[in-house]
């Protein structure tokens, strides 16, 4: 039963790709494909499909589903997004991070010359920051504020840098991991050992090959879009992020990255507090406004 339901997983995965690709409605496409999911998984009793409350209809039950889990998800997942996304644009709009790529410019010169580089570079440093910050989406959006602007300013492409930061969250990793929680389980190991014998032999050689290709990609395509750019309104065309001194004073610089350095310095795995300060995205996030606003202020 359990080969059948893989290859139907493989199968139902494969179909929604291919819609993706030919460029459907994406949330359309993914709520069918979660629902079918969930229907194989009830026929075959893969695992069972209960909601809290049962609503004595297996077909009614299966939708319930589906509503408990988006109500789950958007209380945790999209309150912690639409705090990032404030802070983001709150950073935009006191010149912060104007302030923050200033400051950068100097000691990141060198990449200047070499802005492909400097964005591939990303990649491992995303991922090591992912062992202290598992969520990819918090992580993402973190990124956004802290890293995304310092790129542009070096001179790569608005795609180039967000292609970077989705890949540093490519790679589901780190003790903790609910993935790897679950596979240590199964092989009844700790998460960190897990991490160390089995996660990081692939992740380090995989890394290299996703940099390489990451690199050569992101130059290849956007020397096409300049080319193609050229060609029509300067309207359309890039507008590389200033380095200019904004004026405000530099110290604003530290709060783009002061969410990140947060959970950097109260994260378990760096241990600098004993007990240990537990420390999420959204407190992170918020606690970091607070700050914001008496610098403004």
């Amino acid at each position: 039963m359990s080969v059948v339901a893989f290859l139907l997983c493989i199968l139902v995965t494969t179909v929604t790709a291919i819609y993706l690709y030919r460029k459907l409605n994406p949330q359309g496409v993914l709520m069918l494909a979660g629902l079918v999911m969930l229907t194989f998984a009830l026929i075959l009793n893969v695992q069972p499909i209960i909601p809290d409350k049962s609503t004595g209809s297996v077909v009614f039950d299966l939708v319930k589903v589906v509503e408990e889990t988006f109500i789950g998800n958007l209380s945790r997942a999209g309150l912690m997004i639409m705090t990032i996304g404030g802070y983001v644009a709150f950073m935009n709009h006191i010149k912060a991070t104007n302030a923050l790529v200033h400051i950068s410019m100097k000691p990141l010169g060198f990449f200047r010359r070499y802005p492909y580089l400097a964005a591939t570079v990303t990649i491992p440093i995303g991922q090591l920051l992912f062992i202290t910050t598992p969520s990819a989406a918090g992580l993402g959006l973190l990124l956004v504020a802290s890293v995304y602007p310092v790129l542009i300013g070096l001179g790569v492409s608005r795609l180039t840098a967000l292609s970077v930061i989705a890949a540093a969250t490519l790679f589901d990793q780190g003790p903790g991991s609910a993935n790897t929680a679950l596979a240590a389980e199964l092989i009844d190991q700790t998460n960190v050992a897990y991490f160390i014998t089995h996660q990081l032999p692939l992740v380090i050689p995989t890394t290299l090959v996703v940099m390489t290709l990451f690199y050569f990609n992101n130059r290849y395509f956007d020397k096409k879009e300049a080319s193609r750019q050229s060609t029509e309104n300067s309207e359309t065309a890039e507008v590389p992020q200033t380095s200019a001194k904004p004026d405000i004073p530099l110290i604003f610089a530290l709060l783009p990255i002061l969410p990140l350095a947060l959970l950097i310095v109260f994260s378990p795995y760096v241990g600098l507090f004993q007990p240990p300060i537990t420390l999420n995205t959204t407190t992170a996030m918020l606690f970091s406004l607070f700050v914001s606003l008496v610098f403004v202020g």
